[in-house]
């Protein structure tokens, strides 16, 4: 059984941030207070990272980060970003835009103090009512915890790849990505190469809700429904969970009483449909849902019916700049709903956080530059399914690097990854499925 609505998930729910909306947005804001528009008019702008790598704390265009993933906002209106790569930082974003470390800045398996915590290939974010920071450790094979002091700890997993519940450090995961927290503080996680959704209850036992022994497409309760590489989570106001089932190209909806279901899917022909490799997700209060997809660099509205809509002026192919000279998306990865209908959302390739605003139909685009050296978007997106000791000109649709990839001396798991058929695995890789 599932618990009730969520308070923030991390996806799901953000309450303030001091963003002055874009020029022409106030008629599209004001619709929101009416319901969700469909397939509403856009206007994408840069709130952090000056499109190059790097650690630079500082405030908006002054700010690099080398892998952003997750995002998350607290009940304040701070912005939280998970930065994997060389960072392996969770990074804070204050009201006035300015950047800072808020825990960790090398790559390890150390809890502590601000300074002293360190996490490996940190992704999905959430938030709960008490202030308290959930975060998806991948490389870690570990669910941390970010208390409101800043104290790092761990919640659940061992730092082992693994597949068993327990409590605590009894419980293993394999390569979680996406975390969501309910309004009794319970925390729920796609435990990604298990195929398999988790709970964690607030004293860190974990269970598994559902998902079988191997990957795959079926709807049912517990064990008989099958995820293929689940990674993004959100909590709905009536308590479901919905899932990006990236592998599958589908979205997925466990209901409280823990029963699977599918609220959309691609049809596997359509290698252009909307629903392509979904990994991001947020839900608004009204049945709205939001993905971000790295296959297209696009960022999608399912409504309460089922049906994939495209947000105007945002659903165009990554060039940059955009013809119009307009900001585009290249590989959008965590995205976060703020409270005026409006998104926040990562962008891996170009190594920034954009605010996606709602603006009307004759809105003029807003120039940006583009990002230095921004990846070709004729390369297939290949990550999370792909083995990662291939050679790709693109690897993954999270963590892109230009040319081809041959490994370093650790890995990089957003880059690409085992997808549980090959042999010849790069060494200390956790993302070989385990069955």
């Amino acid at each position: 059984m599932l618990g009730g609505a969520a308070v923030g998930g991390g996806v799901a729910y953000v309450l303030v941030h001091k963003t002055k909306p874009a020029d022409g947005a106030a008629s599209a804001h004001a619709s929101t207070a009416q319901g969700t528009p469909a397939g509403w008019h856009a206007r994408i702008t840069t709130m952090a990272g000056d499109g190059l790598p790097g650690s630079s704390n500082g405030s908006g265009k002054r700010t690099r980060f080398a892998d952003p993933f997750g995002v998350a906002l607290d009940r304040q209106g701070n912005l939280y970003v998970a930065d994997g790569g060389d960072n392996n930082s969770i990074r804070k974003i204050d009201l006035d835009g300015v950047t800072t470390t808020l825990a960790g800045g090398t790559e390890g398996y150390a809890e502590g103090a601000p300074t002293a915590a360190a996490f490996n290939t940190p992704s999905g974010l959430a938030i709960d009512a008490a202030g308290n920071l959930y975060v998806a450790d991948t490389g870690n094979n570990a669910i941390r915890k970010i208390g409101p002091d800043g104290t790092v700890s761990t919640l659940a997993g061992d730092g082992l790849a693994g597949d068993k519940d327990g409590k605590g450090a009894g419980a293993q995961f394999n390569g979680p990505i996406g975390v969501a927290v309910d309004a009794a503080g319970v925390v729920y996680v796609t435990d990604t190469y298990n195929d398999r959704i988790r709970r964690i209850a607030p004293d860190g036992t974990v269970t598994t809700v559902a998902g079988g022994k191997r990957a795959g497409m079926a709807d049912g309760a517990g064990a008989q429904a099958l995820f293929d590489t689940p990674t993004g989570i959100a909590l709905g106001a009536s308590g479901a969970l919905y899932i990006a089932d990236t592998g599958n190209s589908a979205i997925r909806k466990i209901g409280k009483d823990g029963t699977v279901s599918t609220v959309a899917a691609a049809k596997e022909d359509d290698r252009d449909s909307l629903l392509r490799s979904p990994v991001g997700i947020a839900a608004t209060t009204d049945g709205f849902l939001y993905i971000a997809s790295g296959a297209h660099g696009r960022v999608a509205q399912i409504t309460p019916q089922g049906e994939a809509v495209a947000l105007q002026d945002v659903d165009h192919p990554a060039r940059p700049g955009g013809a119009d000279g307009s900001v585009r998306l290249y590989a959008p990865r965590g995205i976060a709903l703020y409270k005026d209908g409006s998104l926040f959302v990562t962008d891996g390739a170009t190594f920034r956080l954009h605010h996606i605003g709602m603006v009307s139909a004759d809105t003029e685009a807003l120039a940006d530059e583009p990002p230095p050296g921004a990846p070709s978007h004729s390369a297939t997106m290949l990550w999370p399914v792909a083995p990662q000791n291939k050679a790709h000109e693109v690897v993954g649709l999270m963590g892109e690097v230009r040319g081809d990839f041959n490994g370093e001396a650790r890995d990089h798991f957003h880059s690409g990854m085992d997808d549980g058929e090959a042999t010849d695995v790069a060494s200390g890789s956790c993302y070989d499925k385990l069955r």
